[in-house]
This record gives structure tokens, C-alpha cells and sequence, in this order.
């Protein structure tokens, strides 16, 4: 947990240890999602699959230079994630708060530490229990039960009728659940006390809610797919548009508005943070794995104090006309 008082103090002298962390632990996280994504299957067949697509079949010298490329660009990965940590870690940050968001985040966690780990709870089981059904149901299910869709491809990934059913559900169940606790984050940045009962949301709030988060990750992944700064550039623009949201008074498209105007000029200093978030959630995950309810608690409350500062400064900038209304 040291980790965190750390991470919040700018204290110059301790700058040459966070600096070597850094970098070690771009090592360690950064190309963790390409290594759980790729994957050599049968490799005496010389087969090379990413992402469950098969991409080779070959023997011999073309398959040992292949591999060698593959390796090379996990180094390249390791090589950005520590930069990109060194960055977030160490460069001053003129419009979001992050050694004050960090640090709120921190301290409200530990004044309710139990309140959060239930919500942190809920939030991954009702974020993962799809997968645990879908798994039950493949390997229980009778298997005279008929179901549509026998098999569809989707950019040459295999998907039967009911894998895809469930990737919906899914879907649906983690943009409820994230509403919800982006509305207890919001409550706590505001300096309010949180209750359970805002992690359920109505109907009415919710399915506009859910139109723009398909919306959104679609276009990031779009943007992705384009040499990955489209995306970034998208996602950080657009960041806040939930937590625009889900206070209550501005519309759907009017909170991408406003996440649009209130993030400019600070669009990079919020993916640097979003980054940095990401690692203190893995680091908790690295703690047993219980110490991801914590570190996702911090995180996610830093990051809504970091949406309330943004919102205050473009209040204060072009007053409060500058905040659409629904």
C-alpha cells in the first residue's frame, strides 16, 4: 500500500526511485494484454494464432523469424508502457489534478473501506458472471438444446449463436454496473456519502446510457484500428461524457459536448492519468488479487475528482452558460 503514498507525493528527491520503478513495472504490465492475446498452439505444428485467429502455419526458418518479430515488439510494448508511466509519474500536470485526485481517492477509501470493497464486489461479479454462466452453460447444457446461429464469424473469430447472446448480456451488465459506480464516484468527489442503492439506475437513464457507450467503443475501436492515435485522440476528447451524464442534466449528446469542451487543452494530461490509473489497478490485482477492490476504488474515484476539477476550471473559464443543460 506504500505504493500509493508514493505516487502522491512530488517530492524531488524520491523522483530517481519512481523514475527505475516506472520503467520496471512498463516491463512488467504494458505488454501483459498482449501476452495473455497471443498465443502459439501446437508449436511443434509451427502454428501461431492472436486473438484466437489463426495467423500461421509454417516450419522451420520462416517460423523462427516470425517469432522473433513477435518478440521484438513485445520489447517495443515493454518499452512504450514504461515511457508512458515515466511520463505520467513524473511530468507536471498544469489541468488535471492527479497528485490531488490520487490522493482524494486514497483517503475517502480508506474512511470506508469496507462500504467500497462491497461495491467493488458487485462491480466484478456482475461485470464477469456472464463468462462464468456462459462456461456452465457450455460444458452442462444438454446438448439436444438446439440454438440459433450455429456458428457466425466476426473478423474470422468463431462465435456460435449462443456465445454471442452472452457477449450481449454481458456487454449490457457492465455498462449498468459501470454507471453505477461512476455515480458513487461522482458522489464521493462531490464530498457526498455514497450508498449502495446508486449503483441501480432507472431504465430511462440507463438505455440512453447504454446507446452511447456502444456508440463510444465502437468509434474507439475504429480509431484504434487506424494506428491507434485516432483512438486516443477520441477517447481522451470524449472521456467524461458519462460522468457528464449521469449527474442528471444534460442530455446524451449534449455530455459529449461538454466532455469535448472541457477537455481541451488537457486531453493528453487525461490519458496520461486514465494510464496511470489503469497501472495502480493492476499493481492492486498483483497484491493477491484481493488488493484490486482497493486499487479499483481508488482509481475510480480519482478519476471522477479529476472530472469535477476539469468541470470547475471551464466554469470558471467561460462561465456556467459554457455547460450545456438537457
Amino acid at each position: 500500500m506504500m505504493f500509493f503514498h508514493t505516487i502522491v507525493k512530488d517530492v524531488r528527491c524520491i523522483r530517481s526511485v519512481r523514475f527505475f520503478t516506472a520503467i520496471a513495472m512498463g516491463f512488467i504490465l504494458f505488454p501483459a494484454p498482449l501476452a495473455s492475446a497471443a498465443e502459439i498452439e501446437d508449436f511443434t505444428g509451427g502454428k501461431l494464432s492472436f486473438f484466437g485467429i489463426p495467423l500461421l502455419s509454417l516450419s522451420g526458418g520462416a517460423l523462427q523469424t516470425i517469432l522473433s518479430i513477435v518478440a521484438f515488439l513485445f520489447v517495443i510494448a515493454a518499452l512504450v508502457g514504461g515511457i508512458l508511466i515515466f511520463v505520467a509519474t513524473l511530468s507536471e500536470f498544469k489541468r488535471v489534478p492527479r497528485d490531488v485526485a490520487l490522493s482524494f481517492g486514497w483517503n475517502a477509501m480508506k474512511k470506508r473501506k469496507g462500504f467500497f470493497f462491497v461495491v467493488a464486489f458487485l462491480v466484478f461479479f456482475v461485470s464477469h458472471i456472464n463468462g462464468v454462466l456462459l462456461e456452465a452453460f457450455k460444458r452442462y447444457a444438454p446438448a439436444q438444446i438446439s440454438f440459433p446461429l450455429k456458428e457466425f464469424h466476426f473478423y474470422s473469430f468463431p462465435y456460435t449463436g449462443m456465445e454471442i447472446v452472452f457477449l450481449f448480456i454481458g456487454f449490457i451488465l457492465a455498462a449498468y454496473i459501470a454507471a453505477g459506480m461512476i455515480r458513487i464516484s461522482l458522489a464521493v468527489a462531490q464530498k457526498k456519502t455514497p450508498r449502495i442503492s446508486e449503483l441501480f439506475i432507472s431504465i430511462r437513464i440507463f438505455v440512453p446510457f447504454l446507446i452511447g457507450s456502444a456508440f463510444f467503443i465502437i468509434v474507439l475501436w475504429a480509431g484504434l484500428a487506424f494506428f491507434l492515435i485516432p483512438g486516443i485522440l477520441f477517447a481522451s476528447a470524449f472521456f467524461f461524457w458519462q460522468y457528464r451524464y449521469l449527474e442528471g442534466d444534460c442530455s446524451l449528446v449534449n455530455s459529449f459536448k461538454d466532455s469535448f469542451a472541457m477537455t481541451r487543452g488537457a486531453r493528453k494530461e487525461i490519458f496520461l492519468f486514465w494510464y496511470l490509473c489503469q497501472v495502480i489497478v493492476v499493481l492492486g490485482i498483483l497484491v493477491l488479487g484481493i488488493g484490486y477492490f482497493f486499487s479499483f476504488t481508488v482509481s475510480a474515484i480519482a478519476l471522477a475528482f479529476a472530472y469535477i476539477s476539469l468541470k470547475e476550471q471551464q466554469k470558471n473559464s467561460y462561465g456556467k452558460e459554457s455547460l450545456t443543460k438537457t
